[in-house]
């Protein structure tokens, strides 16, 4: 058992890791804004503020073994490249100076794909090996934050460092891009998305916590990883099996490529076009050697958690 301290425990991704770690028998800290933020029961709360402010991470590290750092800015409209440097980077590299300060043993930091690009090499996925080339502020402040972390936590360094960098995560309450897609798939009986050919990687929330769980519990093993649930899917066969889930199977329509290249060329539309019919497949297969792990759940089985989620009326993630 371990005594780890996670910020960011009250987001998407953190509500699912909590009972992970619990159930695994560590002593879990949550790195929180205010004291009365709702946590699992057998979970410390730890108030600390707005950590992009000033924190006094001393007493929140104080004996513990581990950090797994969640929080910051994710990928949205309206947040300025400032608020991504002051959060996404330099209150991660503050967080993890004061854990070397603190004596922890092991750093698991959750950047993204994004830090590395938006899209696959053509007709290959994309593994550790090929260069990061960010492509918007989001990515390029996960990728800034990475290398900083890389500076601070060399492999032979007191403090061992795992970076995982995970594709769309899909879940109970998942918003943005994946809840628009439910909601097609869910409620539309016709879909102009037959015939669509791209490779684009998930990970349900299951995989990334358990993920999260064996990286936190391998000090031994450091790097940067990519992670993902396997296989990649198109746009047609997501919707496809999303629908599925819901008992049902929309007529999927199949439009000229012509149209999707004049939809791209639109300003307000060539982000949709391109997440739609472009391609970011992962070969995860580094970590799965490294951590020794598998996802515990099928490909469908997840699809299915978070079609049953959406279907109950289970609201996003503030």
């Amino acid at each position: 058992m371990a005594k780890i301290v996670v910020s960011g425990a009250t987001g998407f991704v953190g509500r699912a890791l909590l009972p992970r770690l619990l159930a695994s028998g560590h002593e879990v800290v949550a790195a929180v804004r205010t004291p009365d933020a709702p946590l699992p029961a057998g979970v410390m709360a730890a108030p600390v503020g707005d950590i992009a402010g000033p924190v006094n991470w001393a007493p929140v590290l104080s004996g513990a073994d581990a950090l797994i750092h969640l929080a910051g800015l994710a990928h949205q409209r309206h947040v300025t490249p400032t608020a991504l440097q002051a959060l996404n980077v330099t209150a991660t590299v503050r967080l993890a100076e004061a854990a070397q300060a603190a004596g922890l043993r092991r750093l698991v930091y959750l950047s993204s794909v994004k830090a590395q690009g938006d899209h696959s090499p053509p007709g290959r996925p994309l593994t550790e090996r090929d260069p990061a080339r960010p492509e918007d502020a989001y990515g390029d402040s996960k990728r800034a934050a990475e290398q900083a972390l890389l500076a601070l936590c060399p492999p032979d360094g007191a403090l061992s460092l795992a970076i995982l960098r995970p594709p769309l995560v899909h879940g109970p309450g998942v918003k943005a891009n994946m809840a628009a897609l439910l909601r097609l798939a869910t409620d539309w009986p016709v879909l102009p998305l037959g015939g669509i050919g791209n490779r684009r990687s998930l990970i349900s929330l299951d995989s990334l916590t358990d993920a999260i769980t064996r990286a936190v519990e391998r000090p031994d093993v450091t790097g940067t990883f990519l992670v993902a649930d396997q296989p990649a899917l198109s746009t047609s066969q997501l919707v496809t099996r999303l629908a599925a889930a819901a008992g049902k199977r929309p007529w999927q329509v199949t439009l000229p490529p012509a149209i999707w290249r004049l939809a791209g060329r639109l300003p307000r539309l060539s982000g949709i076009v391109d997440r739609l019919t472009g391609s970011l497949e992962i070969d995860d297969a580094a970590f799965r050697a490294a951590f020794d792990w598998q996802p515990p759940l099928t490909q469908d089985d997840a699809l299915a958690r978070t079609v049953s989620a959406h279907l109950r009326g289970v609201r996003p993630t503030p």
